[in-house]
């Protein structure tokens, strides 16, 4: 372990401040910037007053913020260090409930905050009293470098939110000591500051190589186009969900991306049809895609755009390694999936907060550590992702990888945003389901069409969920929880419904679907597309409805009824027919009917 004071964040602060006292380290977009020499005098400053107030080594405060208070923010970030403690970033949108409860389980003394906070359990103060009075003389304690630094929580998407403990060393280990003349680099982001992602940009200022860092605290396109034009960045870091609202927007036509050098995508996987827009967007700019978890950082994984591998993550190389092991951890051949564990040589492992289990099947021997995603790695040591574990689809025994349906999804028509999930079945135990962004020109049809064609039956979703927006949380990350419980619950509900009595021409309608499906038994809450039905079994329940019933009813009717109770109320409120026969469409023997199956 390194015991130069140089690889803590005080000590690097303190350097660069030196160096470049009245370069700007930060900036927020509509609320003044910070200079090096300022955030170190004012840390100074707040670190003094954190010591009065009884703040000691090793005490855990808690930096209570939103994307508005982010100079603020950098200054207490860097004030515990100072005062010897660890910070423990929280998001204001969170709300108090979670800030009460990361109180708890990270035993924090205290809070800073600039909002007010109502029956908090520790003390809570502003930075203002904490600067108040005090010295700006420098104030650099000799931590050593293998110190618990912060705790950043996880976001909670796939459990209950953990505590990561980082080090100094861990969190500057991408940060070049020497410094350089190299040209600044002018940074433009969107992002929490306290997310991993966005402590790395908080801290990007300390590295050698010069940086201005600029942060817009609420995004929407036009205001991102604005900034760049504004502040001629010359790197711009987005996570798919910002870019893929970027892309399909038409402030981004009259973008100048003249001055952007660089553009990095962080925090998610991106779809590789999302990607390649993205690219066109930016031509002059070299796109990377950079893979890691809070866990395994600073191992990380990262790919400059190759429109031969546009679903790969990267390879390893000096900014990490790369493995796939199997549940017990030994390593599998290339192509084989299996659970993805990243390593960086030489940096000191994180841990999480207070939880030795966890903390043995994440953090493993050797140095590497499981990020919770299963990939396969490629001969030539690309690597692929596949899904989280938890979002992996099991269906009939197949493993069905949601990144690989949205990919697909995102090649559709008409298609903004996608995400896919699994869904309950009583046999089958999921099916996939999927939920859509539309443009204006989406067509639920067309979009099926496409899905089967593109992805094959098994894997293609069987139930489709139109929504306005995709739940997120606040890096943009897709809250399939809720969508799979929302989803059912719309499921719940329906099925509720369609257990009401129903009328003789009811059922003669649900005897149709029956029959073009190929099934004995139909429950009224049933899906069409859950029981693989297909554009052609629908033309096929059209024409028995238009023949037997009399009523004049589209494919899309059968597409877009929830179920078969649904359907049947669409057909009771049809128009009837004016009498004419279209040709009778003779129904398909599906493949569990025919003697040729194999």
């Amino acid at each position: 372990m390194t015991t130069d004071i140089a690889a803590t964040v005080p000590a690097r602060l303190a350097a660069r401040a030196t160096e470049r006292p009245d370069d700007v380290a930060l900036e927020l977009v509509g609320g003044g910037r910070l200079t090096l020499k300022k955030w170190e005098q004012r840390s100074n400053a707040a670190a003094r007053g954190l010591i009065a107030k009884g703040v000691r080594p090793g005490d855990r405060v808690i930096l209570w913020c939103d994307n508005h208070s982010l100079l603020d923010y950098a200054v207490a970030y860097v004030a515990v260090h100072k005062a010897g403690a660890v910070a423990v970033p929280v998001q204001q949108r969170m709300g108090e409930h979670h800030l009460n409860w990361v109180c708890d389980k990270s035993s924090a003394v205290g809070v800073i905050s600039e909002a007010p906070i109502a029956g908090a359990s520790v003390w809570t103060t502003g930075l203002a009293p904490l600067e108040e009075d005090q010295s700006r003389d420098p104030l650099t304690p000799r931590l050593p470098a293998h110190d618990d630094a912060e705790i950043l929580f996880t976001s909670g998407t796939t459990g209950t939110p953990k505590g990561v403990v980082a080090s100094h060393e861990s969190i500057l280990f991408t940060h070049t000591s020497q410094a350089t003349d190299q040209e600044t680099h002018i940074v433009l982001h969107a992002l929490p500051p306290t997310s991993l992602a966005g402590q790395g940009l908080l801290l990007q200022p300390l590295d050698g190589v010069p940086h201005r860092v600029i942060a817009l605290p609420d995004y929407d396109d036009q205001s991102f186009v604005d900034a760049i034009h504004h502040y001629r960045p010359t790197h711009i870091v987005l996570v798919p969900a910002l870019a893929l609202s970027l892309i399909h927007n038409r402030a981004a036509a009259a973008l100048d991306s003249s001055s952007v050098k660089v553009v990095r995508t962080i925090s998610a996987p991106i779809a590789p049809a999302a990607l390649e827009k993205l690219v066109a967007l930016f031509p002059g700019a070299a796109t990377f895609n950079m893979y890691t978890s809070t866990e395994a950082f600073p191992a990380r994984v990262r790919i400059k755009f190759d429109p031969m591998r546009p679903g790969s993550v990267g390879r390893a190389d000096r900014a990490g390694s790369i493995r796939i092991v199997d549940d017990a951890g030994v390593p599998l051949p290339p192509n084989t999936p299996g659970n993805v564990e990243l390593r960086m040589l030489h940096a000191l492992q994180r841990r999480y907060l207070d939880d030795e289990a966890a903390t043995a099947a994440v953090f493993r021997t050797g140095g590497w550590v499981r990020t919770g995603d299963v990939g396969e790695l490629d001969e030539y040591g690309y690597l692929f992702l596949l899904d989280r574990n938890q979002d992996l689809v099991i269906s009939g025994g197949l493993n069905i990888s949601t990144i690989e349906v949205e990919a697909a999804m995102h090649e559709a028509a008409g298609v903004r945003e996608a995400a896919a999930f699994g869904l309950p079945h009583p046999t089958l135990g999921e099916y996939v389901a999927a939920a859509v962004v539309p443009n204006a020109d989406f067509n639920r049809e067309a979009f099926n069409e496409f899905l089967n064609g593109r992805l094959g039956a098994a894997k293609a979703p069987k139930r489709l969920v139109v929504l306005d927006e995709l739940p997120r949380n606040e890096l943009g990350k897709v809250l399939k929880r809720r969508l799979r419980d929302d989803t059912l619950r719309q499921v719940e509900t329906r099925s509720a419904a369609s257990e009401a009595p129903r009328s003789e021409f009811q059922e003669r309608v649900k005897k149709i679907w029956a029959d073009e499906l190929g099934l004995s038994t139909l429950d009224w809450s049933a899906n069409f597309l859950a029981l693989g039905g297909t554009s052609l079994t629908a033309l096929s329940i059209v024409a028995q409805v238009r023949d037997q019933l009399g009523r004049q009813v589209s494919d899309r009717d059968v597409f877009e009824a929830a179920n078969v109770a649904s359907f049947a109320e669409r057909v009771t409120a049809a128009p009837l027919t004016d009498g004419s026969r279209r040709p009778r469409i003779k129904r398909v023997p599906r493949a569990s009917e025919g003697a040729g199956q194999e």
